[in-house]
């Protein structure tokens, strides 16, 4: 990907930080507050409202990435895990219910923020731990195939030893984790180029890069870019804030209304009055006083302005947020909230498309690392080790290709080829549904597999697994249930007293 440094609407990480900036709310935290009308020079020169603060600050961005990740990621949708080999059925279930459900959820938020995020794992003491890295913070690198040759992580984050703020870069291979760090100038949030000293390097010996790139929406081949959700959002953004402000604005001038005075010595007046309702008003003989407030509509077309401008974002964003005004407490079924949540069901849908792939790659990379790591007695987990030793190891490579780094001085340099692993492990996902059915909707489930499989329509397995829907119950389990109950069947030339 070819950017050129001083074109920073194309730099990749500069985006990204300005996404997580909308993110967080800090786009305007250098501009001086909304009540600061006046510059500190000596002509107190007008600050327009534009460049200053807004006082009402929505997270519009906010609540857009982290609504969708919520929909897409909840404990109800987050996919299980299942394996066509029973000895494996178990140790699945325990990374999907102990580990994915508590990292990959935060990792989607990051994604929806800055378009990607990778995921690493290892295991430390014994223990196994995931860790998710932004785009910002995050450059992988890939081979012709797409396949991930390596990751390169750099942030700045406090110094233990010392106790100042040092840039640290983890450099991520099929062979080897390398950790560096450079000392961070006082005030400095730009990375250095050199001087940047080893601190570790571990040979994790596993054959592949122990890590996973998801990239939202707008995946290309070999390109580490994914499309935030706040592409493109961003004025519109900051339209509804000081849309918003604005009308703030109109409401506190109108519950306090400018004073006006006329008077004989209006700069001696000016400077003795206190403006409050305990305080008198004391005027010379021929003074007047009295108050100028907002008036008409504008605050009320202001208010529908910002209303309408907060719609039309969503919308763009595809994201569906209920007015509590509009709800009126009945209960909605499942097919009339798929019906309102149809943008954001359809996006959410799209998105599982990057990560259901990441999942059962990451699930296979853990597993197969695993077993390296048992040979090293780096596992301490109850099943892990029964389960993952009767895999068979991927076919280690061991050519190498020259790859340049934009993190990583020196020009090109060699990735070691990783080991296929992709399938290795017979894993596939389910995904949960997004809404409940209603106690209606499950009722009409139930009666019409019932006369469906009474009237020779469907088998009576179809019938089972359109039940097992509702019931939650595995359908091969009922199955066998089924037939177990029933009475044994008899042929008529082995039965007693037959004639």
């Amino acid at each position: 990907m070819n950017i050129t440094p001083a074109d920073t609407s194309q730099d990749p990480i500069a985006k990204a930080l300005r996404y997580q900036t909308i993110y967080e709310g800090k786009e305007y935290n250098h501009l001086p507050d909304a009540w600061k009308e006046r510059k500190d020079n000596a002509k107190r020169d007008y600050i327009p409202i534009r460049t200053r603060r807004p006082n009402v600050r929505l997270k519009l961005g906010k609540k857009i990435c982290t609504t969708v990740s919520d929909f897409l990621m909840s404990s109800a949708t987050f996919p299980a895990l299942t394996s066509d080999r029973d000895d494996l059925t178990a140790v699945v279930s325990w990374l999907r219910d102990n580990l994915l459900i508590k990292e990959i959820p935060g990792a989607c938020t990051k994604a929806c923020v800055q378009g990607s995020v990778g995921i690493t794992f290892g295991f430390v003491r014994g223990k196994l731990i995931l860790r998710t890295f932004p785009r910002a913070q995050a450059w992988p690198v890939f081979d012709d195939a797409d396949e991930l040759l390596g990751l390169v992580v750099r942030y700045l984050a406090t110094d233990p030893s010392t106790g100042r703020a040092a840039w640290w870069r983890m450099t991520l291979d099929a062979k080897q984790e390398v950790w560096e760090k450079a000392e961070a100038a006082l005030g400095s949030t730009i990375p250095p180029t050199e001087n940047w000293q080893r601190v570790s390097a571990n040979d994790h010996g596993f054959g592949f890069v122990p890590a996973v790139w998801v990239r939202h929406l707008d995946r290309q081949h070999g390109d580490p870019e994914g499309l935030s959700l706040l592409d493109d959002l961003d004025e519109l953004l900051r339209e509804v804030d000081y849309a918003r402000s604005r009308q703030n604005r109109s409401l506190t001038y109108t519950a306090d209304p400018q004073m006006v005075i006329q008077d004989t010595e209006p700069s001696k007046t000016k400077d003795t009055l206190v403006k409050s309702p305990a305080g008198t008003i004391v005027l010379g003989k021929d003074g007047k006083a009295y108050f100028v407030e907002i008036n008409g509509k504008g605050i009320e077309l202001q208010a529908e302005f910002a209303k309408d401008l907060r719609r039309e974002v969503l919308e763009l964003a595809r994201v569906v947020i209920n007015d509590p005004e509009h709800l009126d407490g009945t209960a909605m079924s499942g097919f009339a909230l798929r019906i309102l949540f149809e943008p954001q069901i359809k996006l959410c849908d799209r998105l599982k498309q990057d990560w259901e792939p990441a999942i059962v790659e990451l699930t296979n990379k853990i597993l197969l690392g695993g077993k390296a790591a048992l040979a090293k007695g780096a596992i301490r987990i109850p099943g892990f080790a029964e389960a993952v030793s009767r895999i068979a190891a991927p076919a280690e490579e061991t050519e190498t290709k020259s790859v340049a780094h934009p993190w990583l001085n020196g020009g090109a340099r060699e990735w070691p080829i990783p080991a296929y692993v992709s399938g290795a492990v017979p894993v596939s996902l389910s995904w949960g549904a997004y809404f409940d059915a209603s106690p209606g909707e499950e009722q009409t489930v139930m009666a019409t597999a019932a006369a469906g499989s009474a009237a020779g329509i469907i088998s009576e397995e179809a019938a089972v697994r359109m039940a097992s829907r509702i019931t939650g119950e595995s359908a091969e389990t009922e199955l066998v249930k089924i037939a177990a109950g029933r009475p044994e069947v008899v042929p008529i030339e082995k039965a007693p007293n037959a004639f």
